[in-house]
Parts: structure tokens; C-alpha cells; sequence
């Protein structure tokens, strides 16, 4: 089969998984359940049976076995897939603060959830902020105090993974 054992993301259209067939009356899958959002199509006229479609939820690595039938019996072949989940961010706490120079922050803190990194990608935080990722609690935290005046701006925040980054905003005076 040609587009055999990937690992798209949730979301993401997977290469079509296209096993060529000769004398099938029928294909389908035998062995496994297709991740939601795939499906198989068996083209008689083409002789071709299709994996195709987006994963709209995560799966842990599986072998599927498809069958094709004919007048002459059966035979199968199998493939690989594994479905990633998506990251995700959000704000968790202290958006939308005023600080004074020389007084700390409420901590801002992002929960992630599927991320490898974080970081601030719009905007540059004011001098004695920092960002900080923590892998194990899946969390970025904006701490300190902040050392110079600053006006009010927009920051993005981006979580990096498997799968496409996703980013969202925050403000600070």
C-alpha cells in the first residue's frame, strides 16, 4: 500500500492510504477500528481500496488489516497508524494587570496540554518579566517584577508540540 504506517495530528488530513487490488469483488478493514474521522472506500472499477480522511481524535499506535475478497477467496494486508493529539493553551490566571514598577506580578500562568515548549512570540515582555516553561505540569508561567515603565500591549504566547503550534493572547500594562 503506498501512504502505509504515519502518524498525522487530530485535525490534520492523512496522505490517502491506497492498497491496489486485482480480481476484488470488496475490501474492508478486518482487523481494528479506523481512528474517527477515517473511513475506507473499496473502488471496483479501479481496483483500489482507500484509506482517506482527518483524525478528529487521538490513537495509539495500532496495526489495521485490510481484507480484499474475490471469487478466488481473500487476502490481506495490514498497515500502521498512529493519530497525535493537538496541543492545546489557555489562560489559567492573572490576565489583564496593571503592575507598578518595582512590585511583582501576579503570576500569569498558561496551561498546555500535548506542548514540547512555550514561549512569548509576540511582543516583548517589559525588562524583569520572564517566561518560564515547565514541561512535567505542562504550564507557562509570566513571573517577576517588572523594572521599567510600560504601556499597554498585547502579547501572544505560542505552545509548540507534535503537532501545529497554537498560540493566544494576554495583556499588560
Amino acid at each position: 500500500a503506498s501512504g502505509n504506517n504515519q502518524t498525522p495530528c487530530v485535525g490534520s488530513a492523512i496522505t490517502n492510504i491506497v492498497f491496489n487490488l486485482t480480481n476484488a469483488t470488496g475490501a474492508s478493514v478486518t482487523t481494528g477500528t479506523l481512528p474517527a474521522g477515517l473511513t475506507g472506500t473499496f473502488d471496483l472499477a479501479a481496483q483500489t481500496y482507500t484509506i482517506s480522511g482527518t483524525p478528529t481524535a487521538a490513537a495509539t499506535l495500532a496495526t489495521y488489516t485490510v481484507t480484499a475478497t474475490g471469487d478466488c477467496g481473500f487476502v490481506t494486508a495490514d498497515f500502521s497508524l498512529t493519530v497525535n493529539p493537538s496541543s492545546t493553551i489557555a489562560l489559567a490566571s492573572g490576565d489583564a494587570q496593571t503592575p507598578c514598577v518595582g512590585s511583582a506580578i501576579t503570576n500569569i500562568v498558561f496551561k498546555l496540554t500535548n506542548a514540547t515548549g512555550a514561549s512569548v512570540t509576540t511582543g516583548t515582555l517589559p525588562a524583569g518579566l520572564t517566561g518560564t516553561f515547565n514541561l512535567a505540569a505542562q504550564t507557562y508561567t509570566i513571573s517577576g517584577t517588572p523594572t521599567v515603565a510600560a504601556t499597554l500591549a498585547t502579547y501572544t504566547v505560542t505552545a509548540t508540540g507534535g503537532c501545529a503550534s497554537v498560540t493566544t493572547n494576554f495583556t499588560l500594562t
